[in-house]
Parts: C-alpha cells; structure tokens; sequence
C-alpha cells in the first residue's frame, strides 16, 4: 500500500527513489499517476515526504488531475542542457545533479528508468562519478515500491472487484456462445452446421472483452484436449472445437491503459464429460474449495500449497514435489498475487522460500490444477481472493464452475 512505502523504504535503508517512463509503460509510474494522459515524467519520492512529479509544459493541465505536487521539467533547463551537452548522457547526468541539488537529495538511493541496458550501464557509471554524495542502489531484486504494490488497500481492491463482474459477463457470453452450438461428427458446431476453430472462438473474446472496457494483451489460453495437458499452452487456432475433450480456458484482461489485471481459469467439456475427466475434475474443485474455505490471516502461504500437495498424493497423483521431473499430475504451485502485473508476489507455493503470511491487502489466485497429456486432458480452476483491510477475506470470482456446457439439441 501506498502510505507504507516510508516503511518499505526504511526498511531497505533507501533514502530516495526516483522513478521515470510513461504511466502506459511504466507499472512504478502507474501506481502514482493513475491513468493520466501525459507521455512521461519523473516521480520523486524522498523518504518522509509527499511524491512530486516532474513533467513536461504542454502536460501541466492533464498532470493536476493526478492530484499530486508537480514541478515543470524547465525548472531544470533541461533544454538547455540537453542543448549544450557534448552528448545526450552528458545531459541527463547534469540534469540529475540539478535534481538533486534541487531536492537536497543524498544517502541512497533507489532509481527505475526507461533505458536500453548500454545506455543504462554507460549513464549510471558516470552519475556516480558526479555525484558523490549518493549511493546508487546496487540490488534490484526487491525494490521498496514493488513490495508496497505487494499490498493493495481497498479502493485498489474495489478496482479488481469491478474487473471480476466484467469479466463474469464475459463469461456469460462464453457460456452462452458454446451452449448454442450442436454436435456434428464429434464435433461442436453452429446453427448451419459449420464448426468452429479455435481462433474463431478467441476473436469473439475479444469483442466481448472490449464491450466489458477489458483489455486482453496476451493471447487468450484456450486449449483443448491434449494441449489442456500443458498448463500454459494456448491452444492451436486451426483446432475445431470438439465434443466430450477438457478444454482449459485461462482467462487474465486488464484494465485499457496499462492498470490492473484479473485472472480466472475454468475447465469445460462441451456435451459431456468422460468419467475420468469427471473424476480428476471433482478433485480439483474439491481441493480448490478446501483452500479457499480454509484461508486464515497469518498463516504462511507456502502452506495452503503444501495442503494440496497432501490431498493430491494421498489420492495417488503425481506432484512436482515426489518428482520434480513430472509432466503429469500436478505441474505448478498453487497461486500467486495479482495486481498492476499479472504476476506478482505473494507466491503460494512449497517450493517458496519468502516469508510471506497472509495479511491484510494480498490480492492472490487460488488454482489447483492436474494435468496428463499423454491421456489428452487437463483441468485447472482458478479464483481470485482478496484480503481487505479488515481482514475479512472475500473471493472476488463470481462464474460458475460447472464442468460440462450443454449442448442445444
């Protein structure tokens, strides 16, 4: 959460951090801008003290709407500096002694920049020559403002909310759209008896996904029979859709604009299941049921995975942690938080070594899943959950979990 970055930044002995990019870009500039139309800027944020973002002249109006104190990028005569500069690294080094001067900044200090990677090295090896009152940071691996993203307070909370009721009239859609195919040959197909591929299937998605204002950026995971076996396999466009095969549909829109993203999985079986599917299905919904009604605040999230790893295995299926090598059973961990990016801490898996217990503005998924391609199946169920700032724990997922779609006809 926002008003614990002090603390994040305390903890992490980062005196400052400064941040640049553009908020449809950049999830660090985002998380303080919000959807604002500007082409960039820079966040400063000095421990103890309001953020301030600097931004170009021809941007001040759409910048006070962020609600935030602004400086303007001439303060600086970054012009200037880039005018005179012998190259455009000269000017960006001398614009960061400026910076600094400016807001007395010193100590360490942590900095996110849109830069290629040789720029990046060949710029921060000459800042720290000129600044020698400043100690970049070095380690990048758990930056302050990543861990304050780690926990959501409730407004952000409301926002996946809302995406999870979109995302549920989606799926009406969906199941609405499949229900009104008939069986042909094996085979799910229209009113006038053509089949339907894939591909098809998936551009319908995203024209019900845009009249939800949801964004679907990475290819859809739709995949059938034994492409279900192999939990991010995104299915062949060319494949018709059949009957009686599990077909997994992972579903993971984001706001338009670079916000925050939802992630949900069910498993379908269009006309009937076959009983073995039906089995190995009820024990996923089972297991996923357990963990969701068993969440506790405090209790490590390592733990609910090794939870499903005991009701696999005591019902004689294959787990990653009997095998690590395994293709079949169950093949992942069992969730993971959701926020600004798809994939973000918390992680519930065994194989984490984080100390992470659930708390209060975690926002992860909850899906369990079993896998076995060489029989040409897959089932995965997947929620999102919330823990507000309460404690109350609330499942922001609101689809049916029904195995088969019937058929018309």
């Amino acid at each position: 959460m926002k008003h614990e970055l002090d603390r994040h930044m305390e903890n992490a002995g980062v005196d400052a951090i400064i941040i640049s990019g553009a908020p449809s870009k950049s999830k660090n500039i985002f998380y303080f801008t919000g959807f604002a139309k500007i082409t960039g800027g820079h966040i400063i944020k000095i421990r103890g003290k309001d953020p301030v973002l600097l931004h170009g002249h021809m941007e001040v109006d759409e910048a006070k709407k962020i609600g935030i104190e602004l400086m303007d990028y001439r303060e600086f005569g970054m012009l200037e500096l880039r005018k005179h500069a012998p190259d455009d690294i000269t000017g960006d080094v001398l614009f960061y002694q400026k910076l600094f001067k400016k807001f007395d900044i010193s100590g360490t200090v942590w900095m996110g920049m849109e830069m290629s990677a040789g720029y990046a090295y060949e710029f921060m090896k000459r800042l720290d020559l000129a600044c020698v009152n400043v100690d970049f940071v070095r380690d990048f691996s758990k930056p302050p403002i990543a861990r304050a993203r780690v926990t959501k307070d409730d407004s952000e909370i409301d926002i996946i909310k809302d995406l999870g009721v979109r995302v549920a009239r989606v799926h009406e859609k969906v199941r609405g759209f499949l229900g009104s195919l008939t069986e042909k040959d094996g085979l799910a197909v229209t009113s006038s008896g053509d089949p339907v591929t894939i591909g098809e299937f998936k551009e319908s998605l995203k024209e019900w996904s845009r009249e939800e204002d949801l964004f679907v950026g990475v290819d859809t995971i739709f995949a059938q029979g034994r492409d279900a076996g192999f939990p991010h396999s995104h299915g062949e466009d060319d494949d018709k859709l059949a009957v009686g095969k599990t077909i997994v549909f992972d579903y993971f829109p984001s706001q338009p604009g670079g916000g925050y993203f939802f992630d949900i999985t069910r498993t379908y079986c269009l006309g009937r299941a076959p009983e073995n599917v039906q089995k190995i299905y009820d024990d996923v919904f089972e297991i996923q049921k357990k963990v969701c009604g068993s969440l506790e605040l405090q209790k490590q999230c390592s733990e609910y995975d090794r939870m499903v790893l005991d009701f696999y295995e005591e019902k004689g299926y294959p787990t990653l942690r009997k095998d690590t090598k395994t293709n079949s059973g169950y093949v992942h961990s069992l969730g993971h938080g959701v926020g600004l990016e798809l994939h973000e801490s918390p992680s519930l898996s065994d194989f984490s070594k984080k100390d992470e217990p659930l708390q209060p503005g975690y926002v992860f998924t909850v899906e369990p899943g079993l896998y076995f391609p060489d029989e040409g199946m897959g089932v995965r169920i997947e929620d999102v959950v919330a823990v507000r700032s309460d404690g109350t724990i609330e499942n922001l997922t609101d689809v049916t979990k029904d195995l088969v779609i019937p058929l018309k006809g």
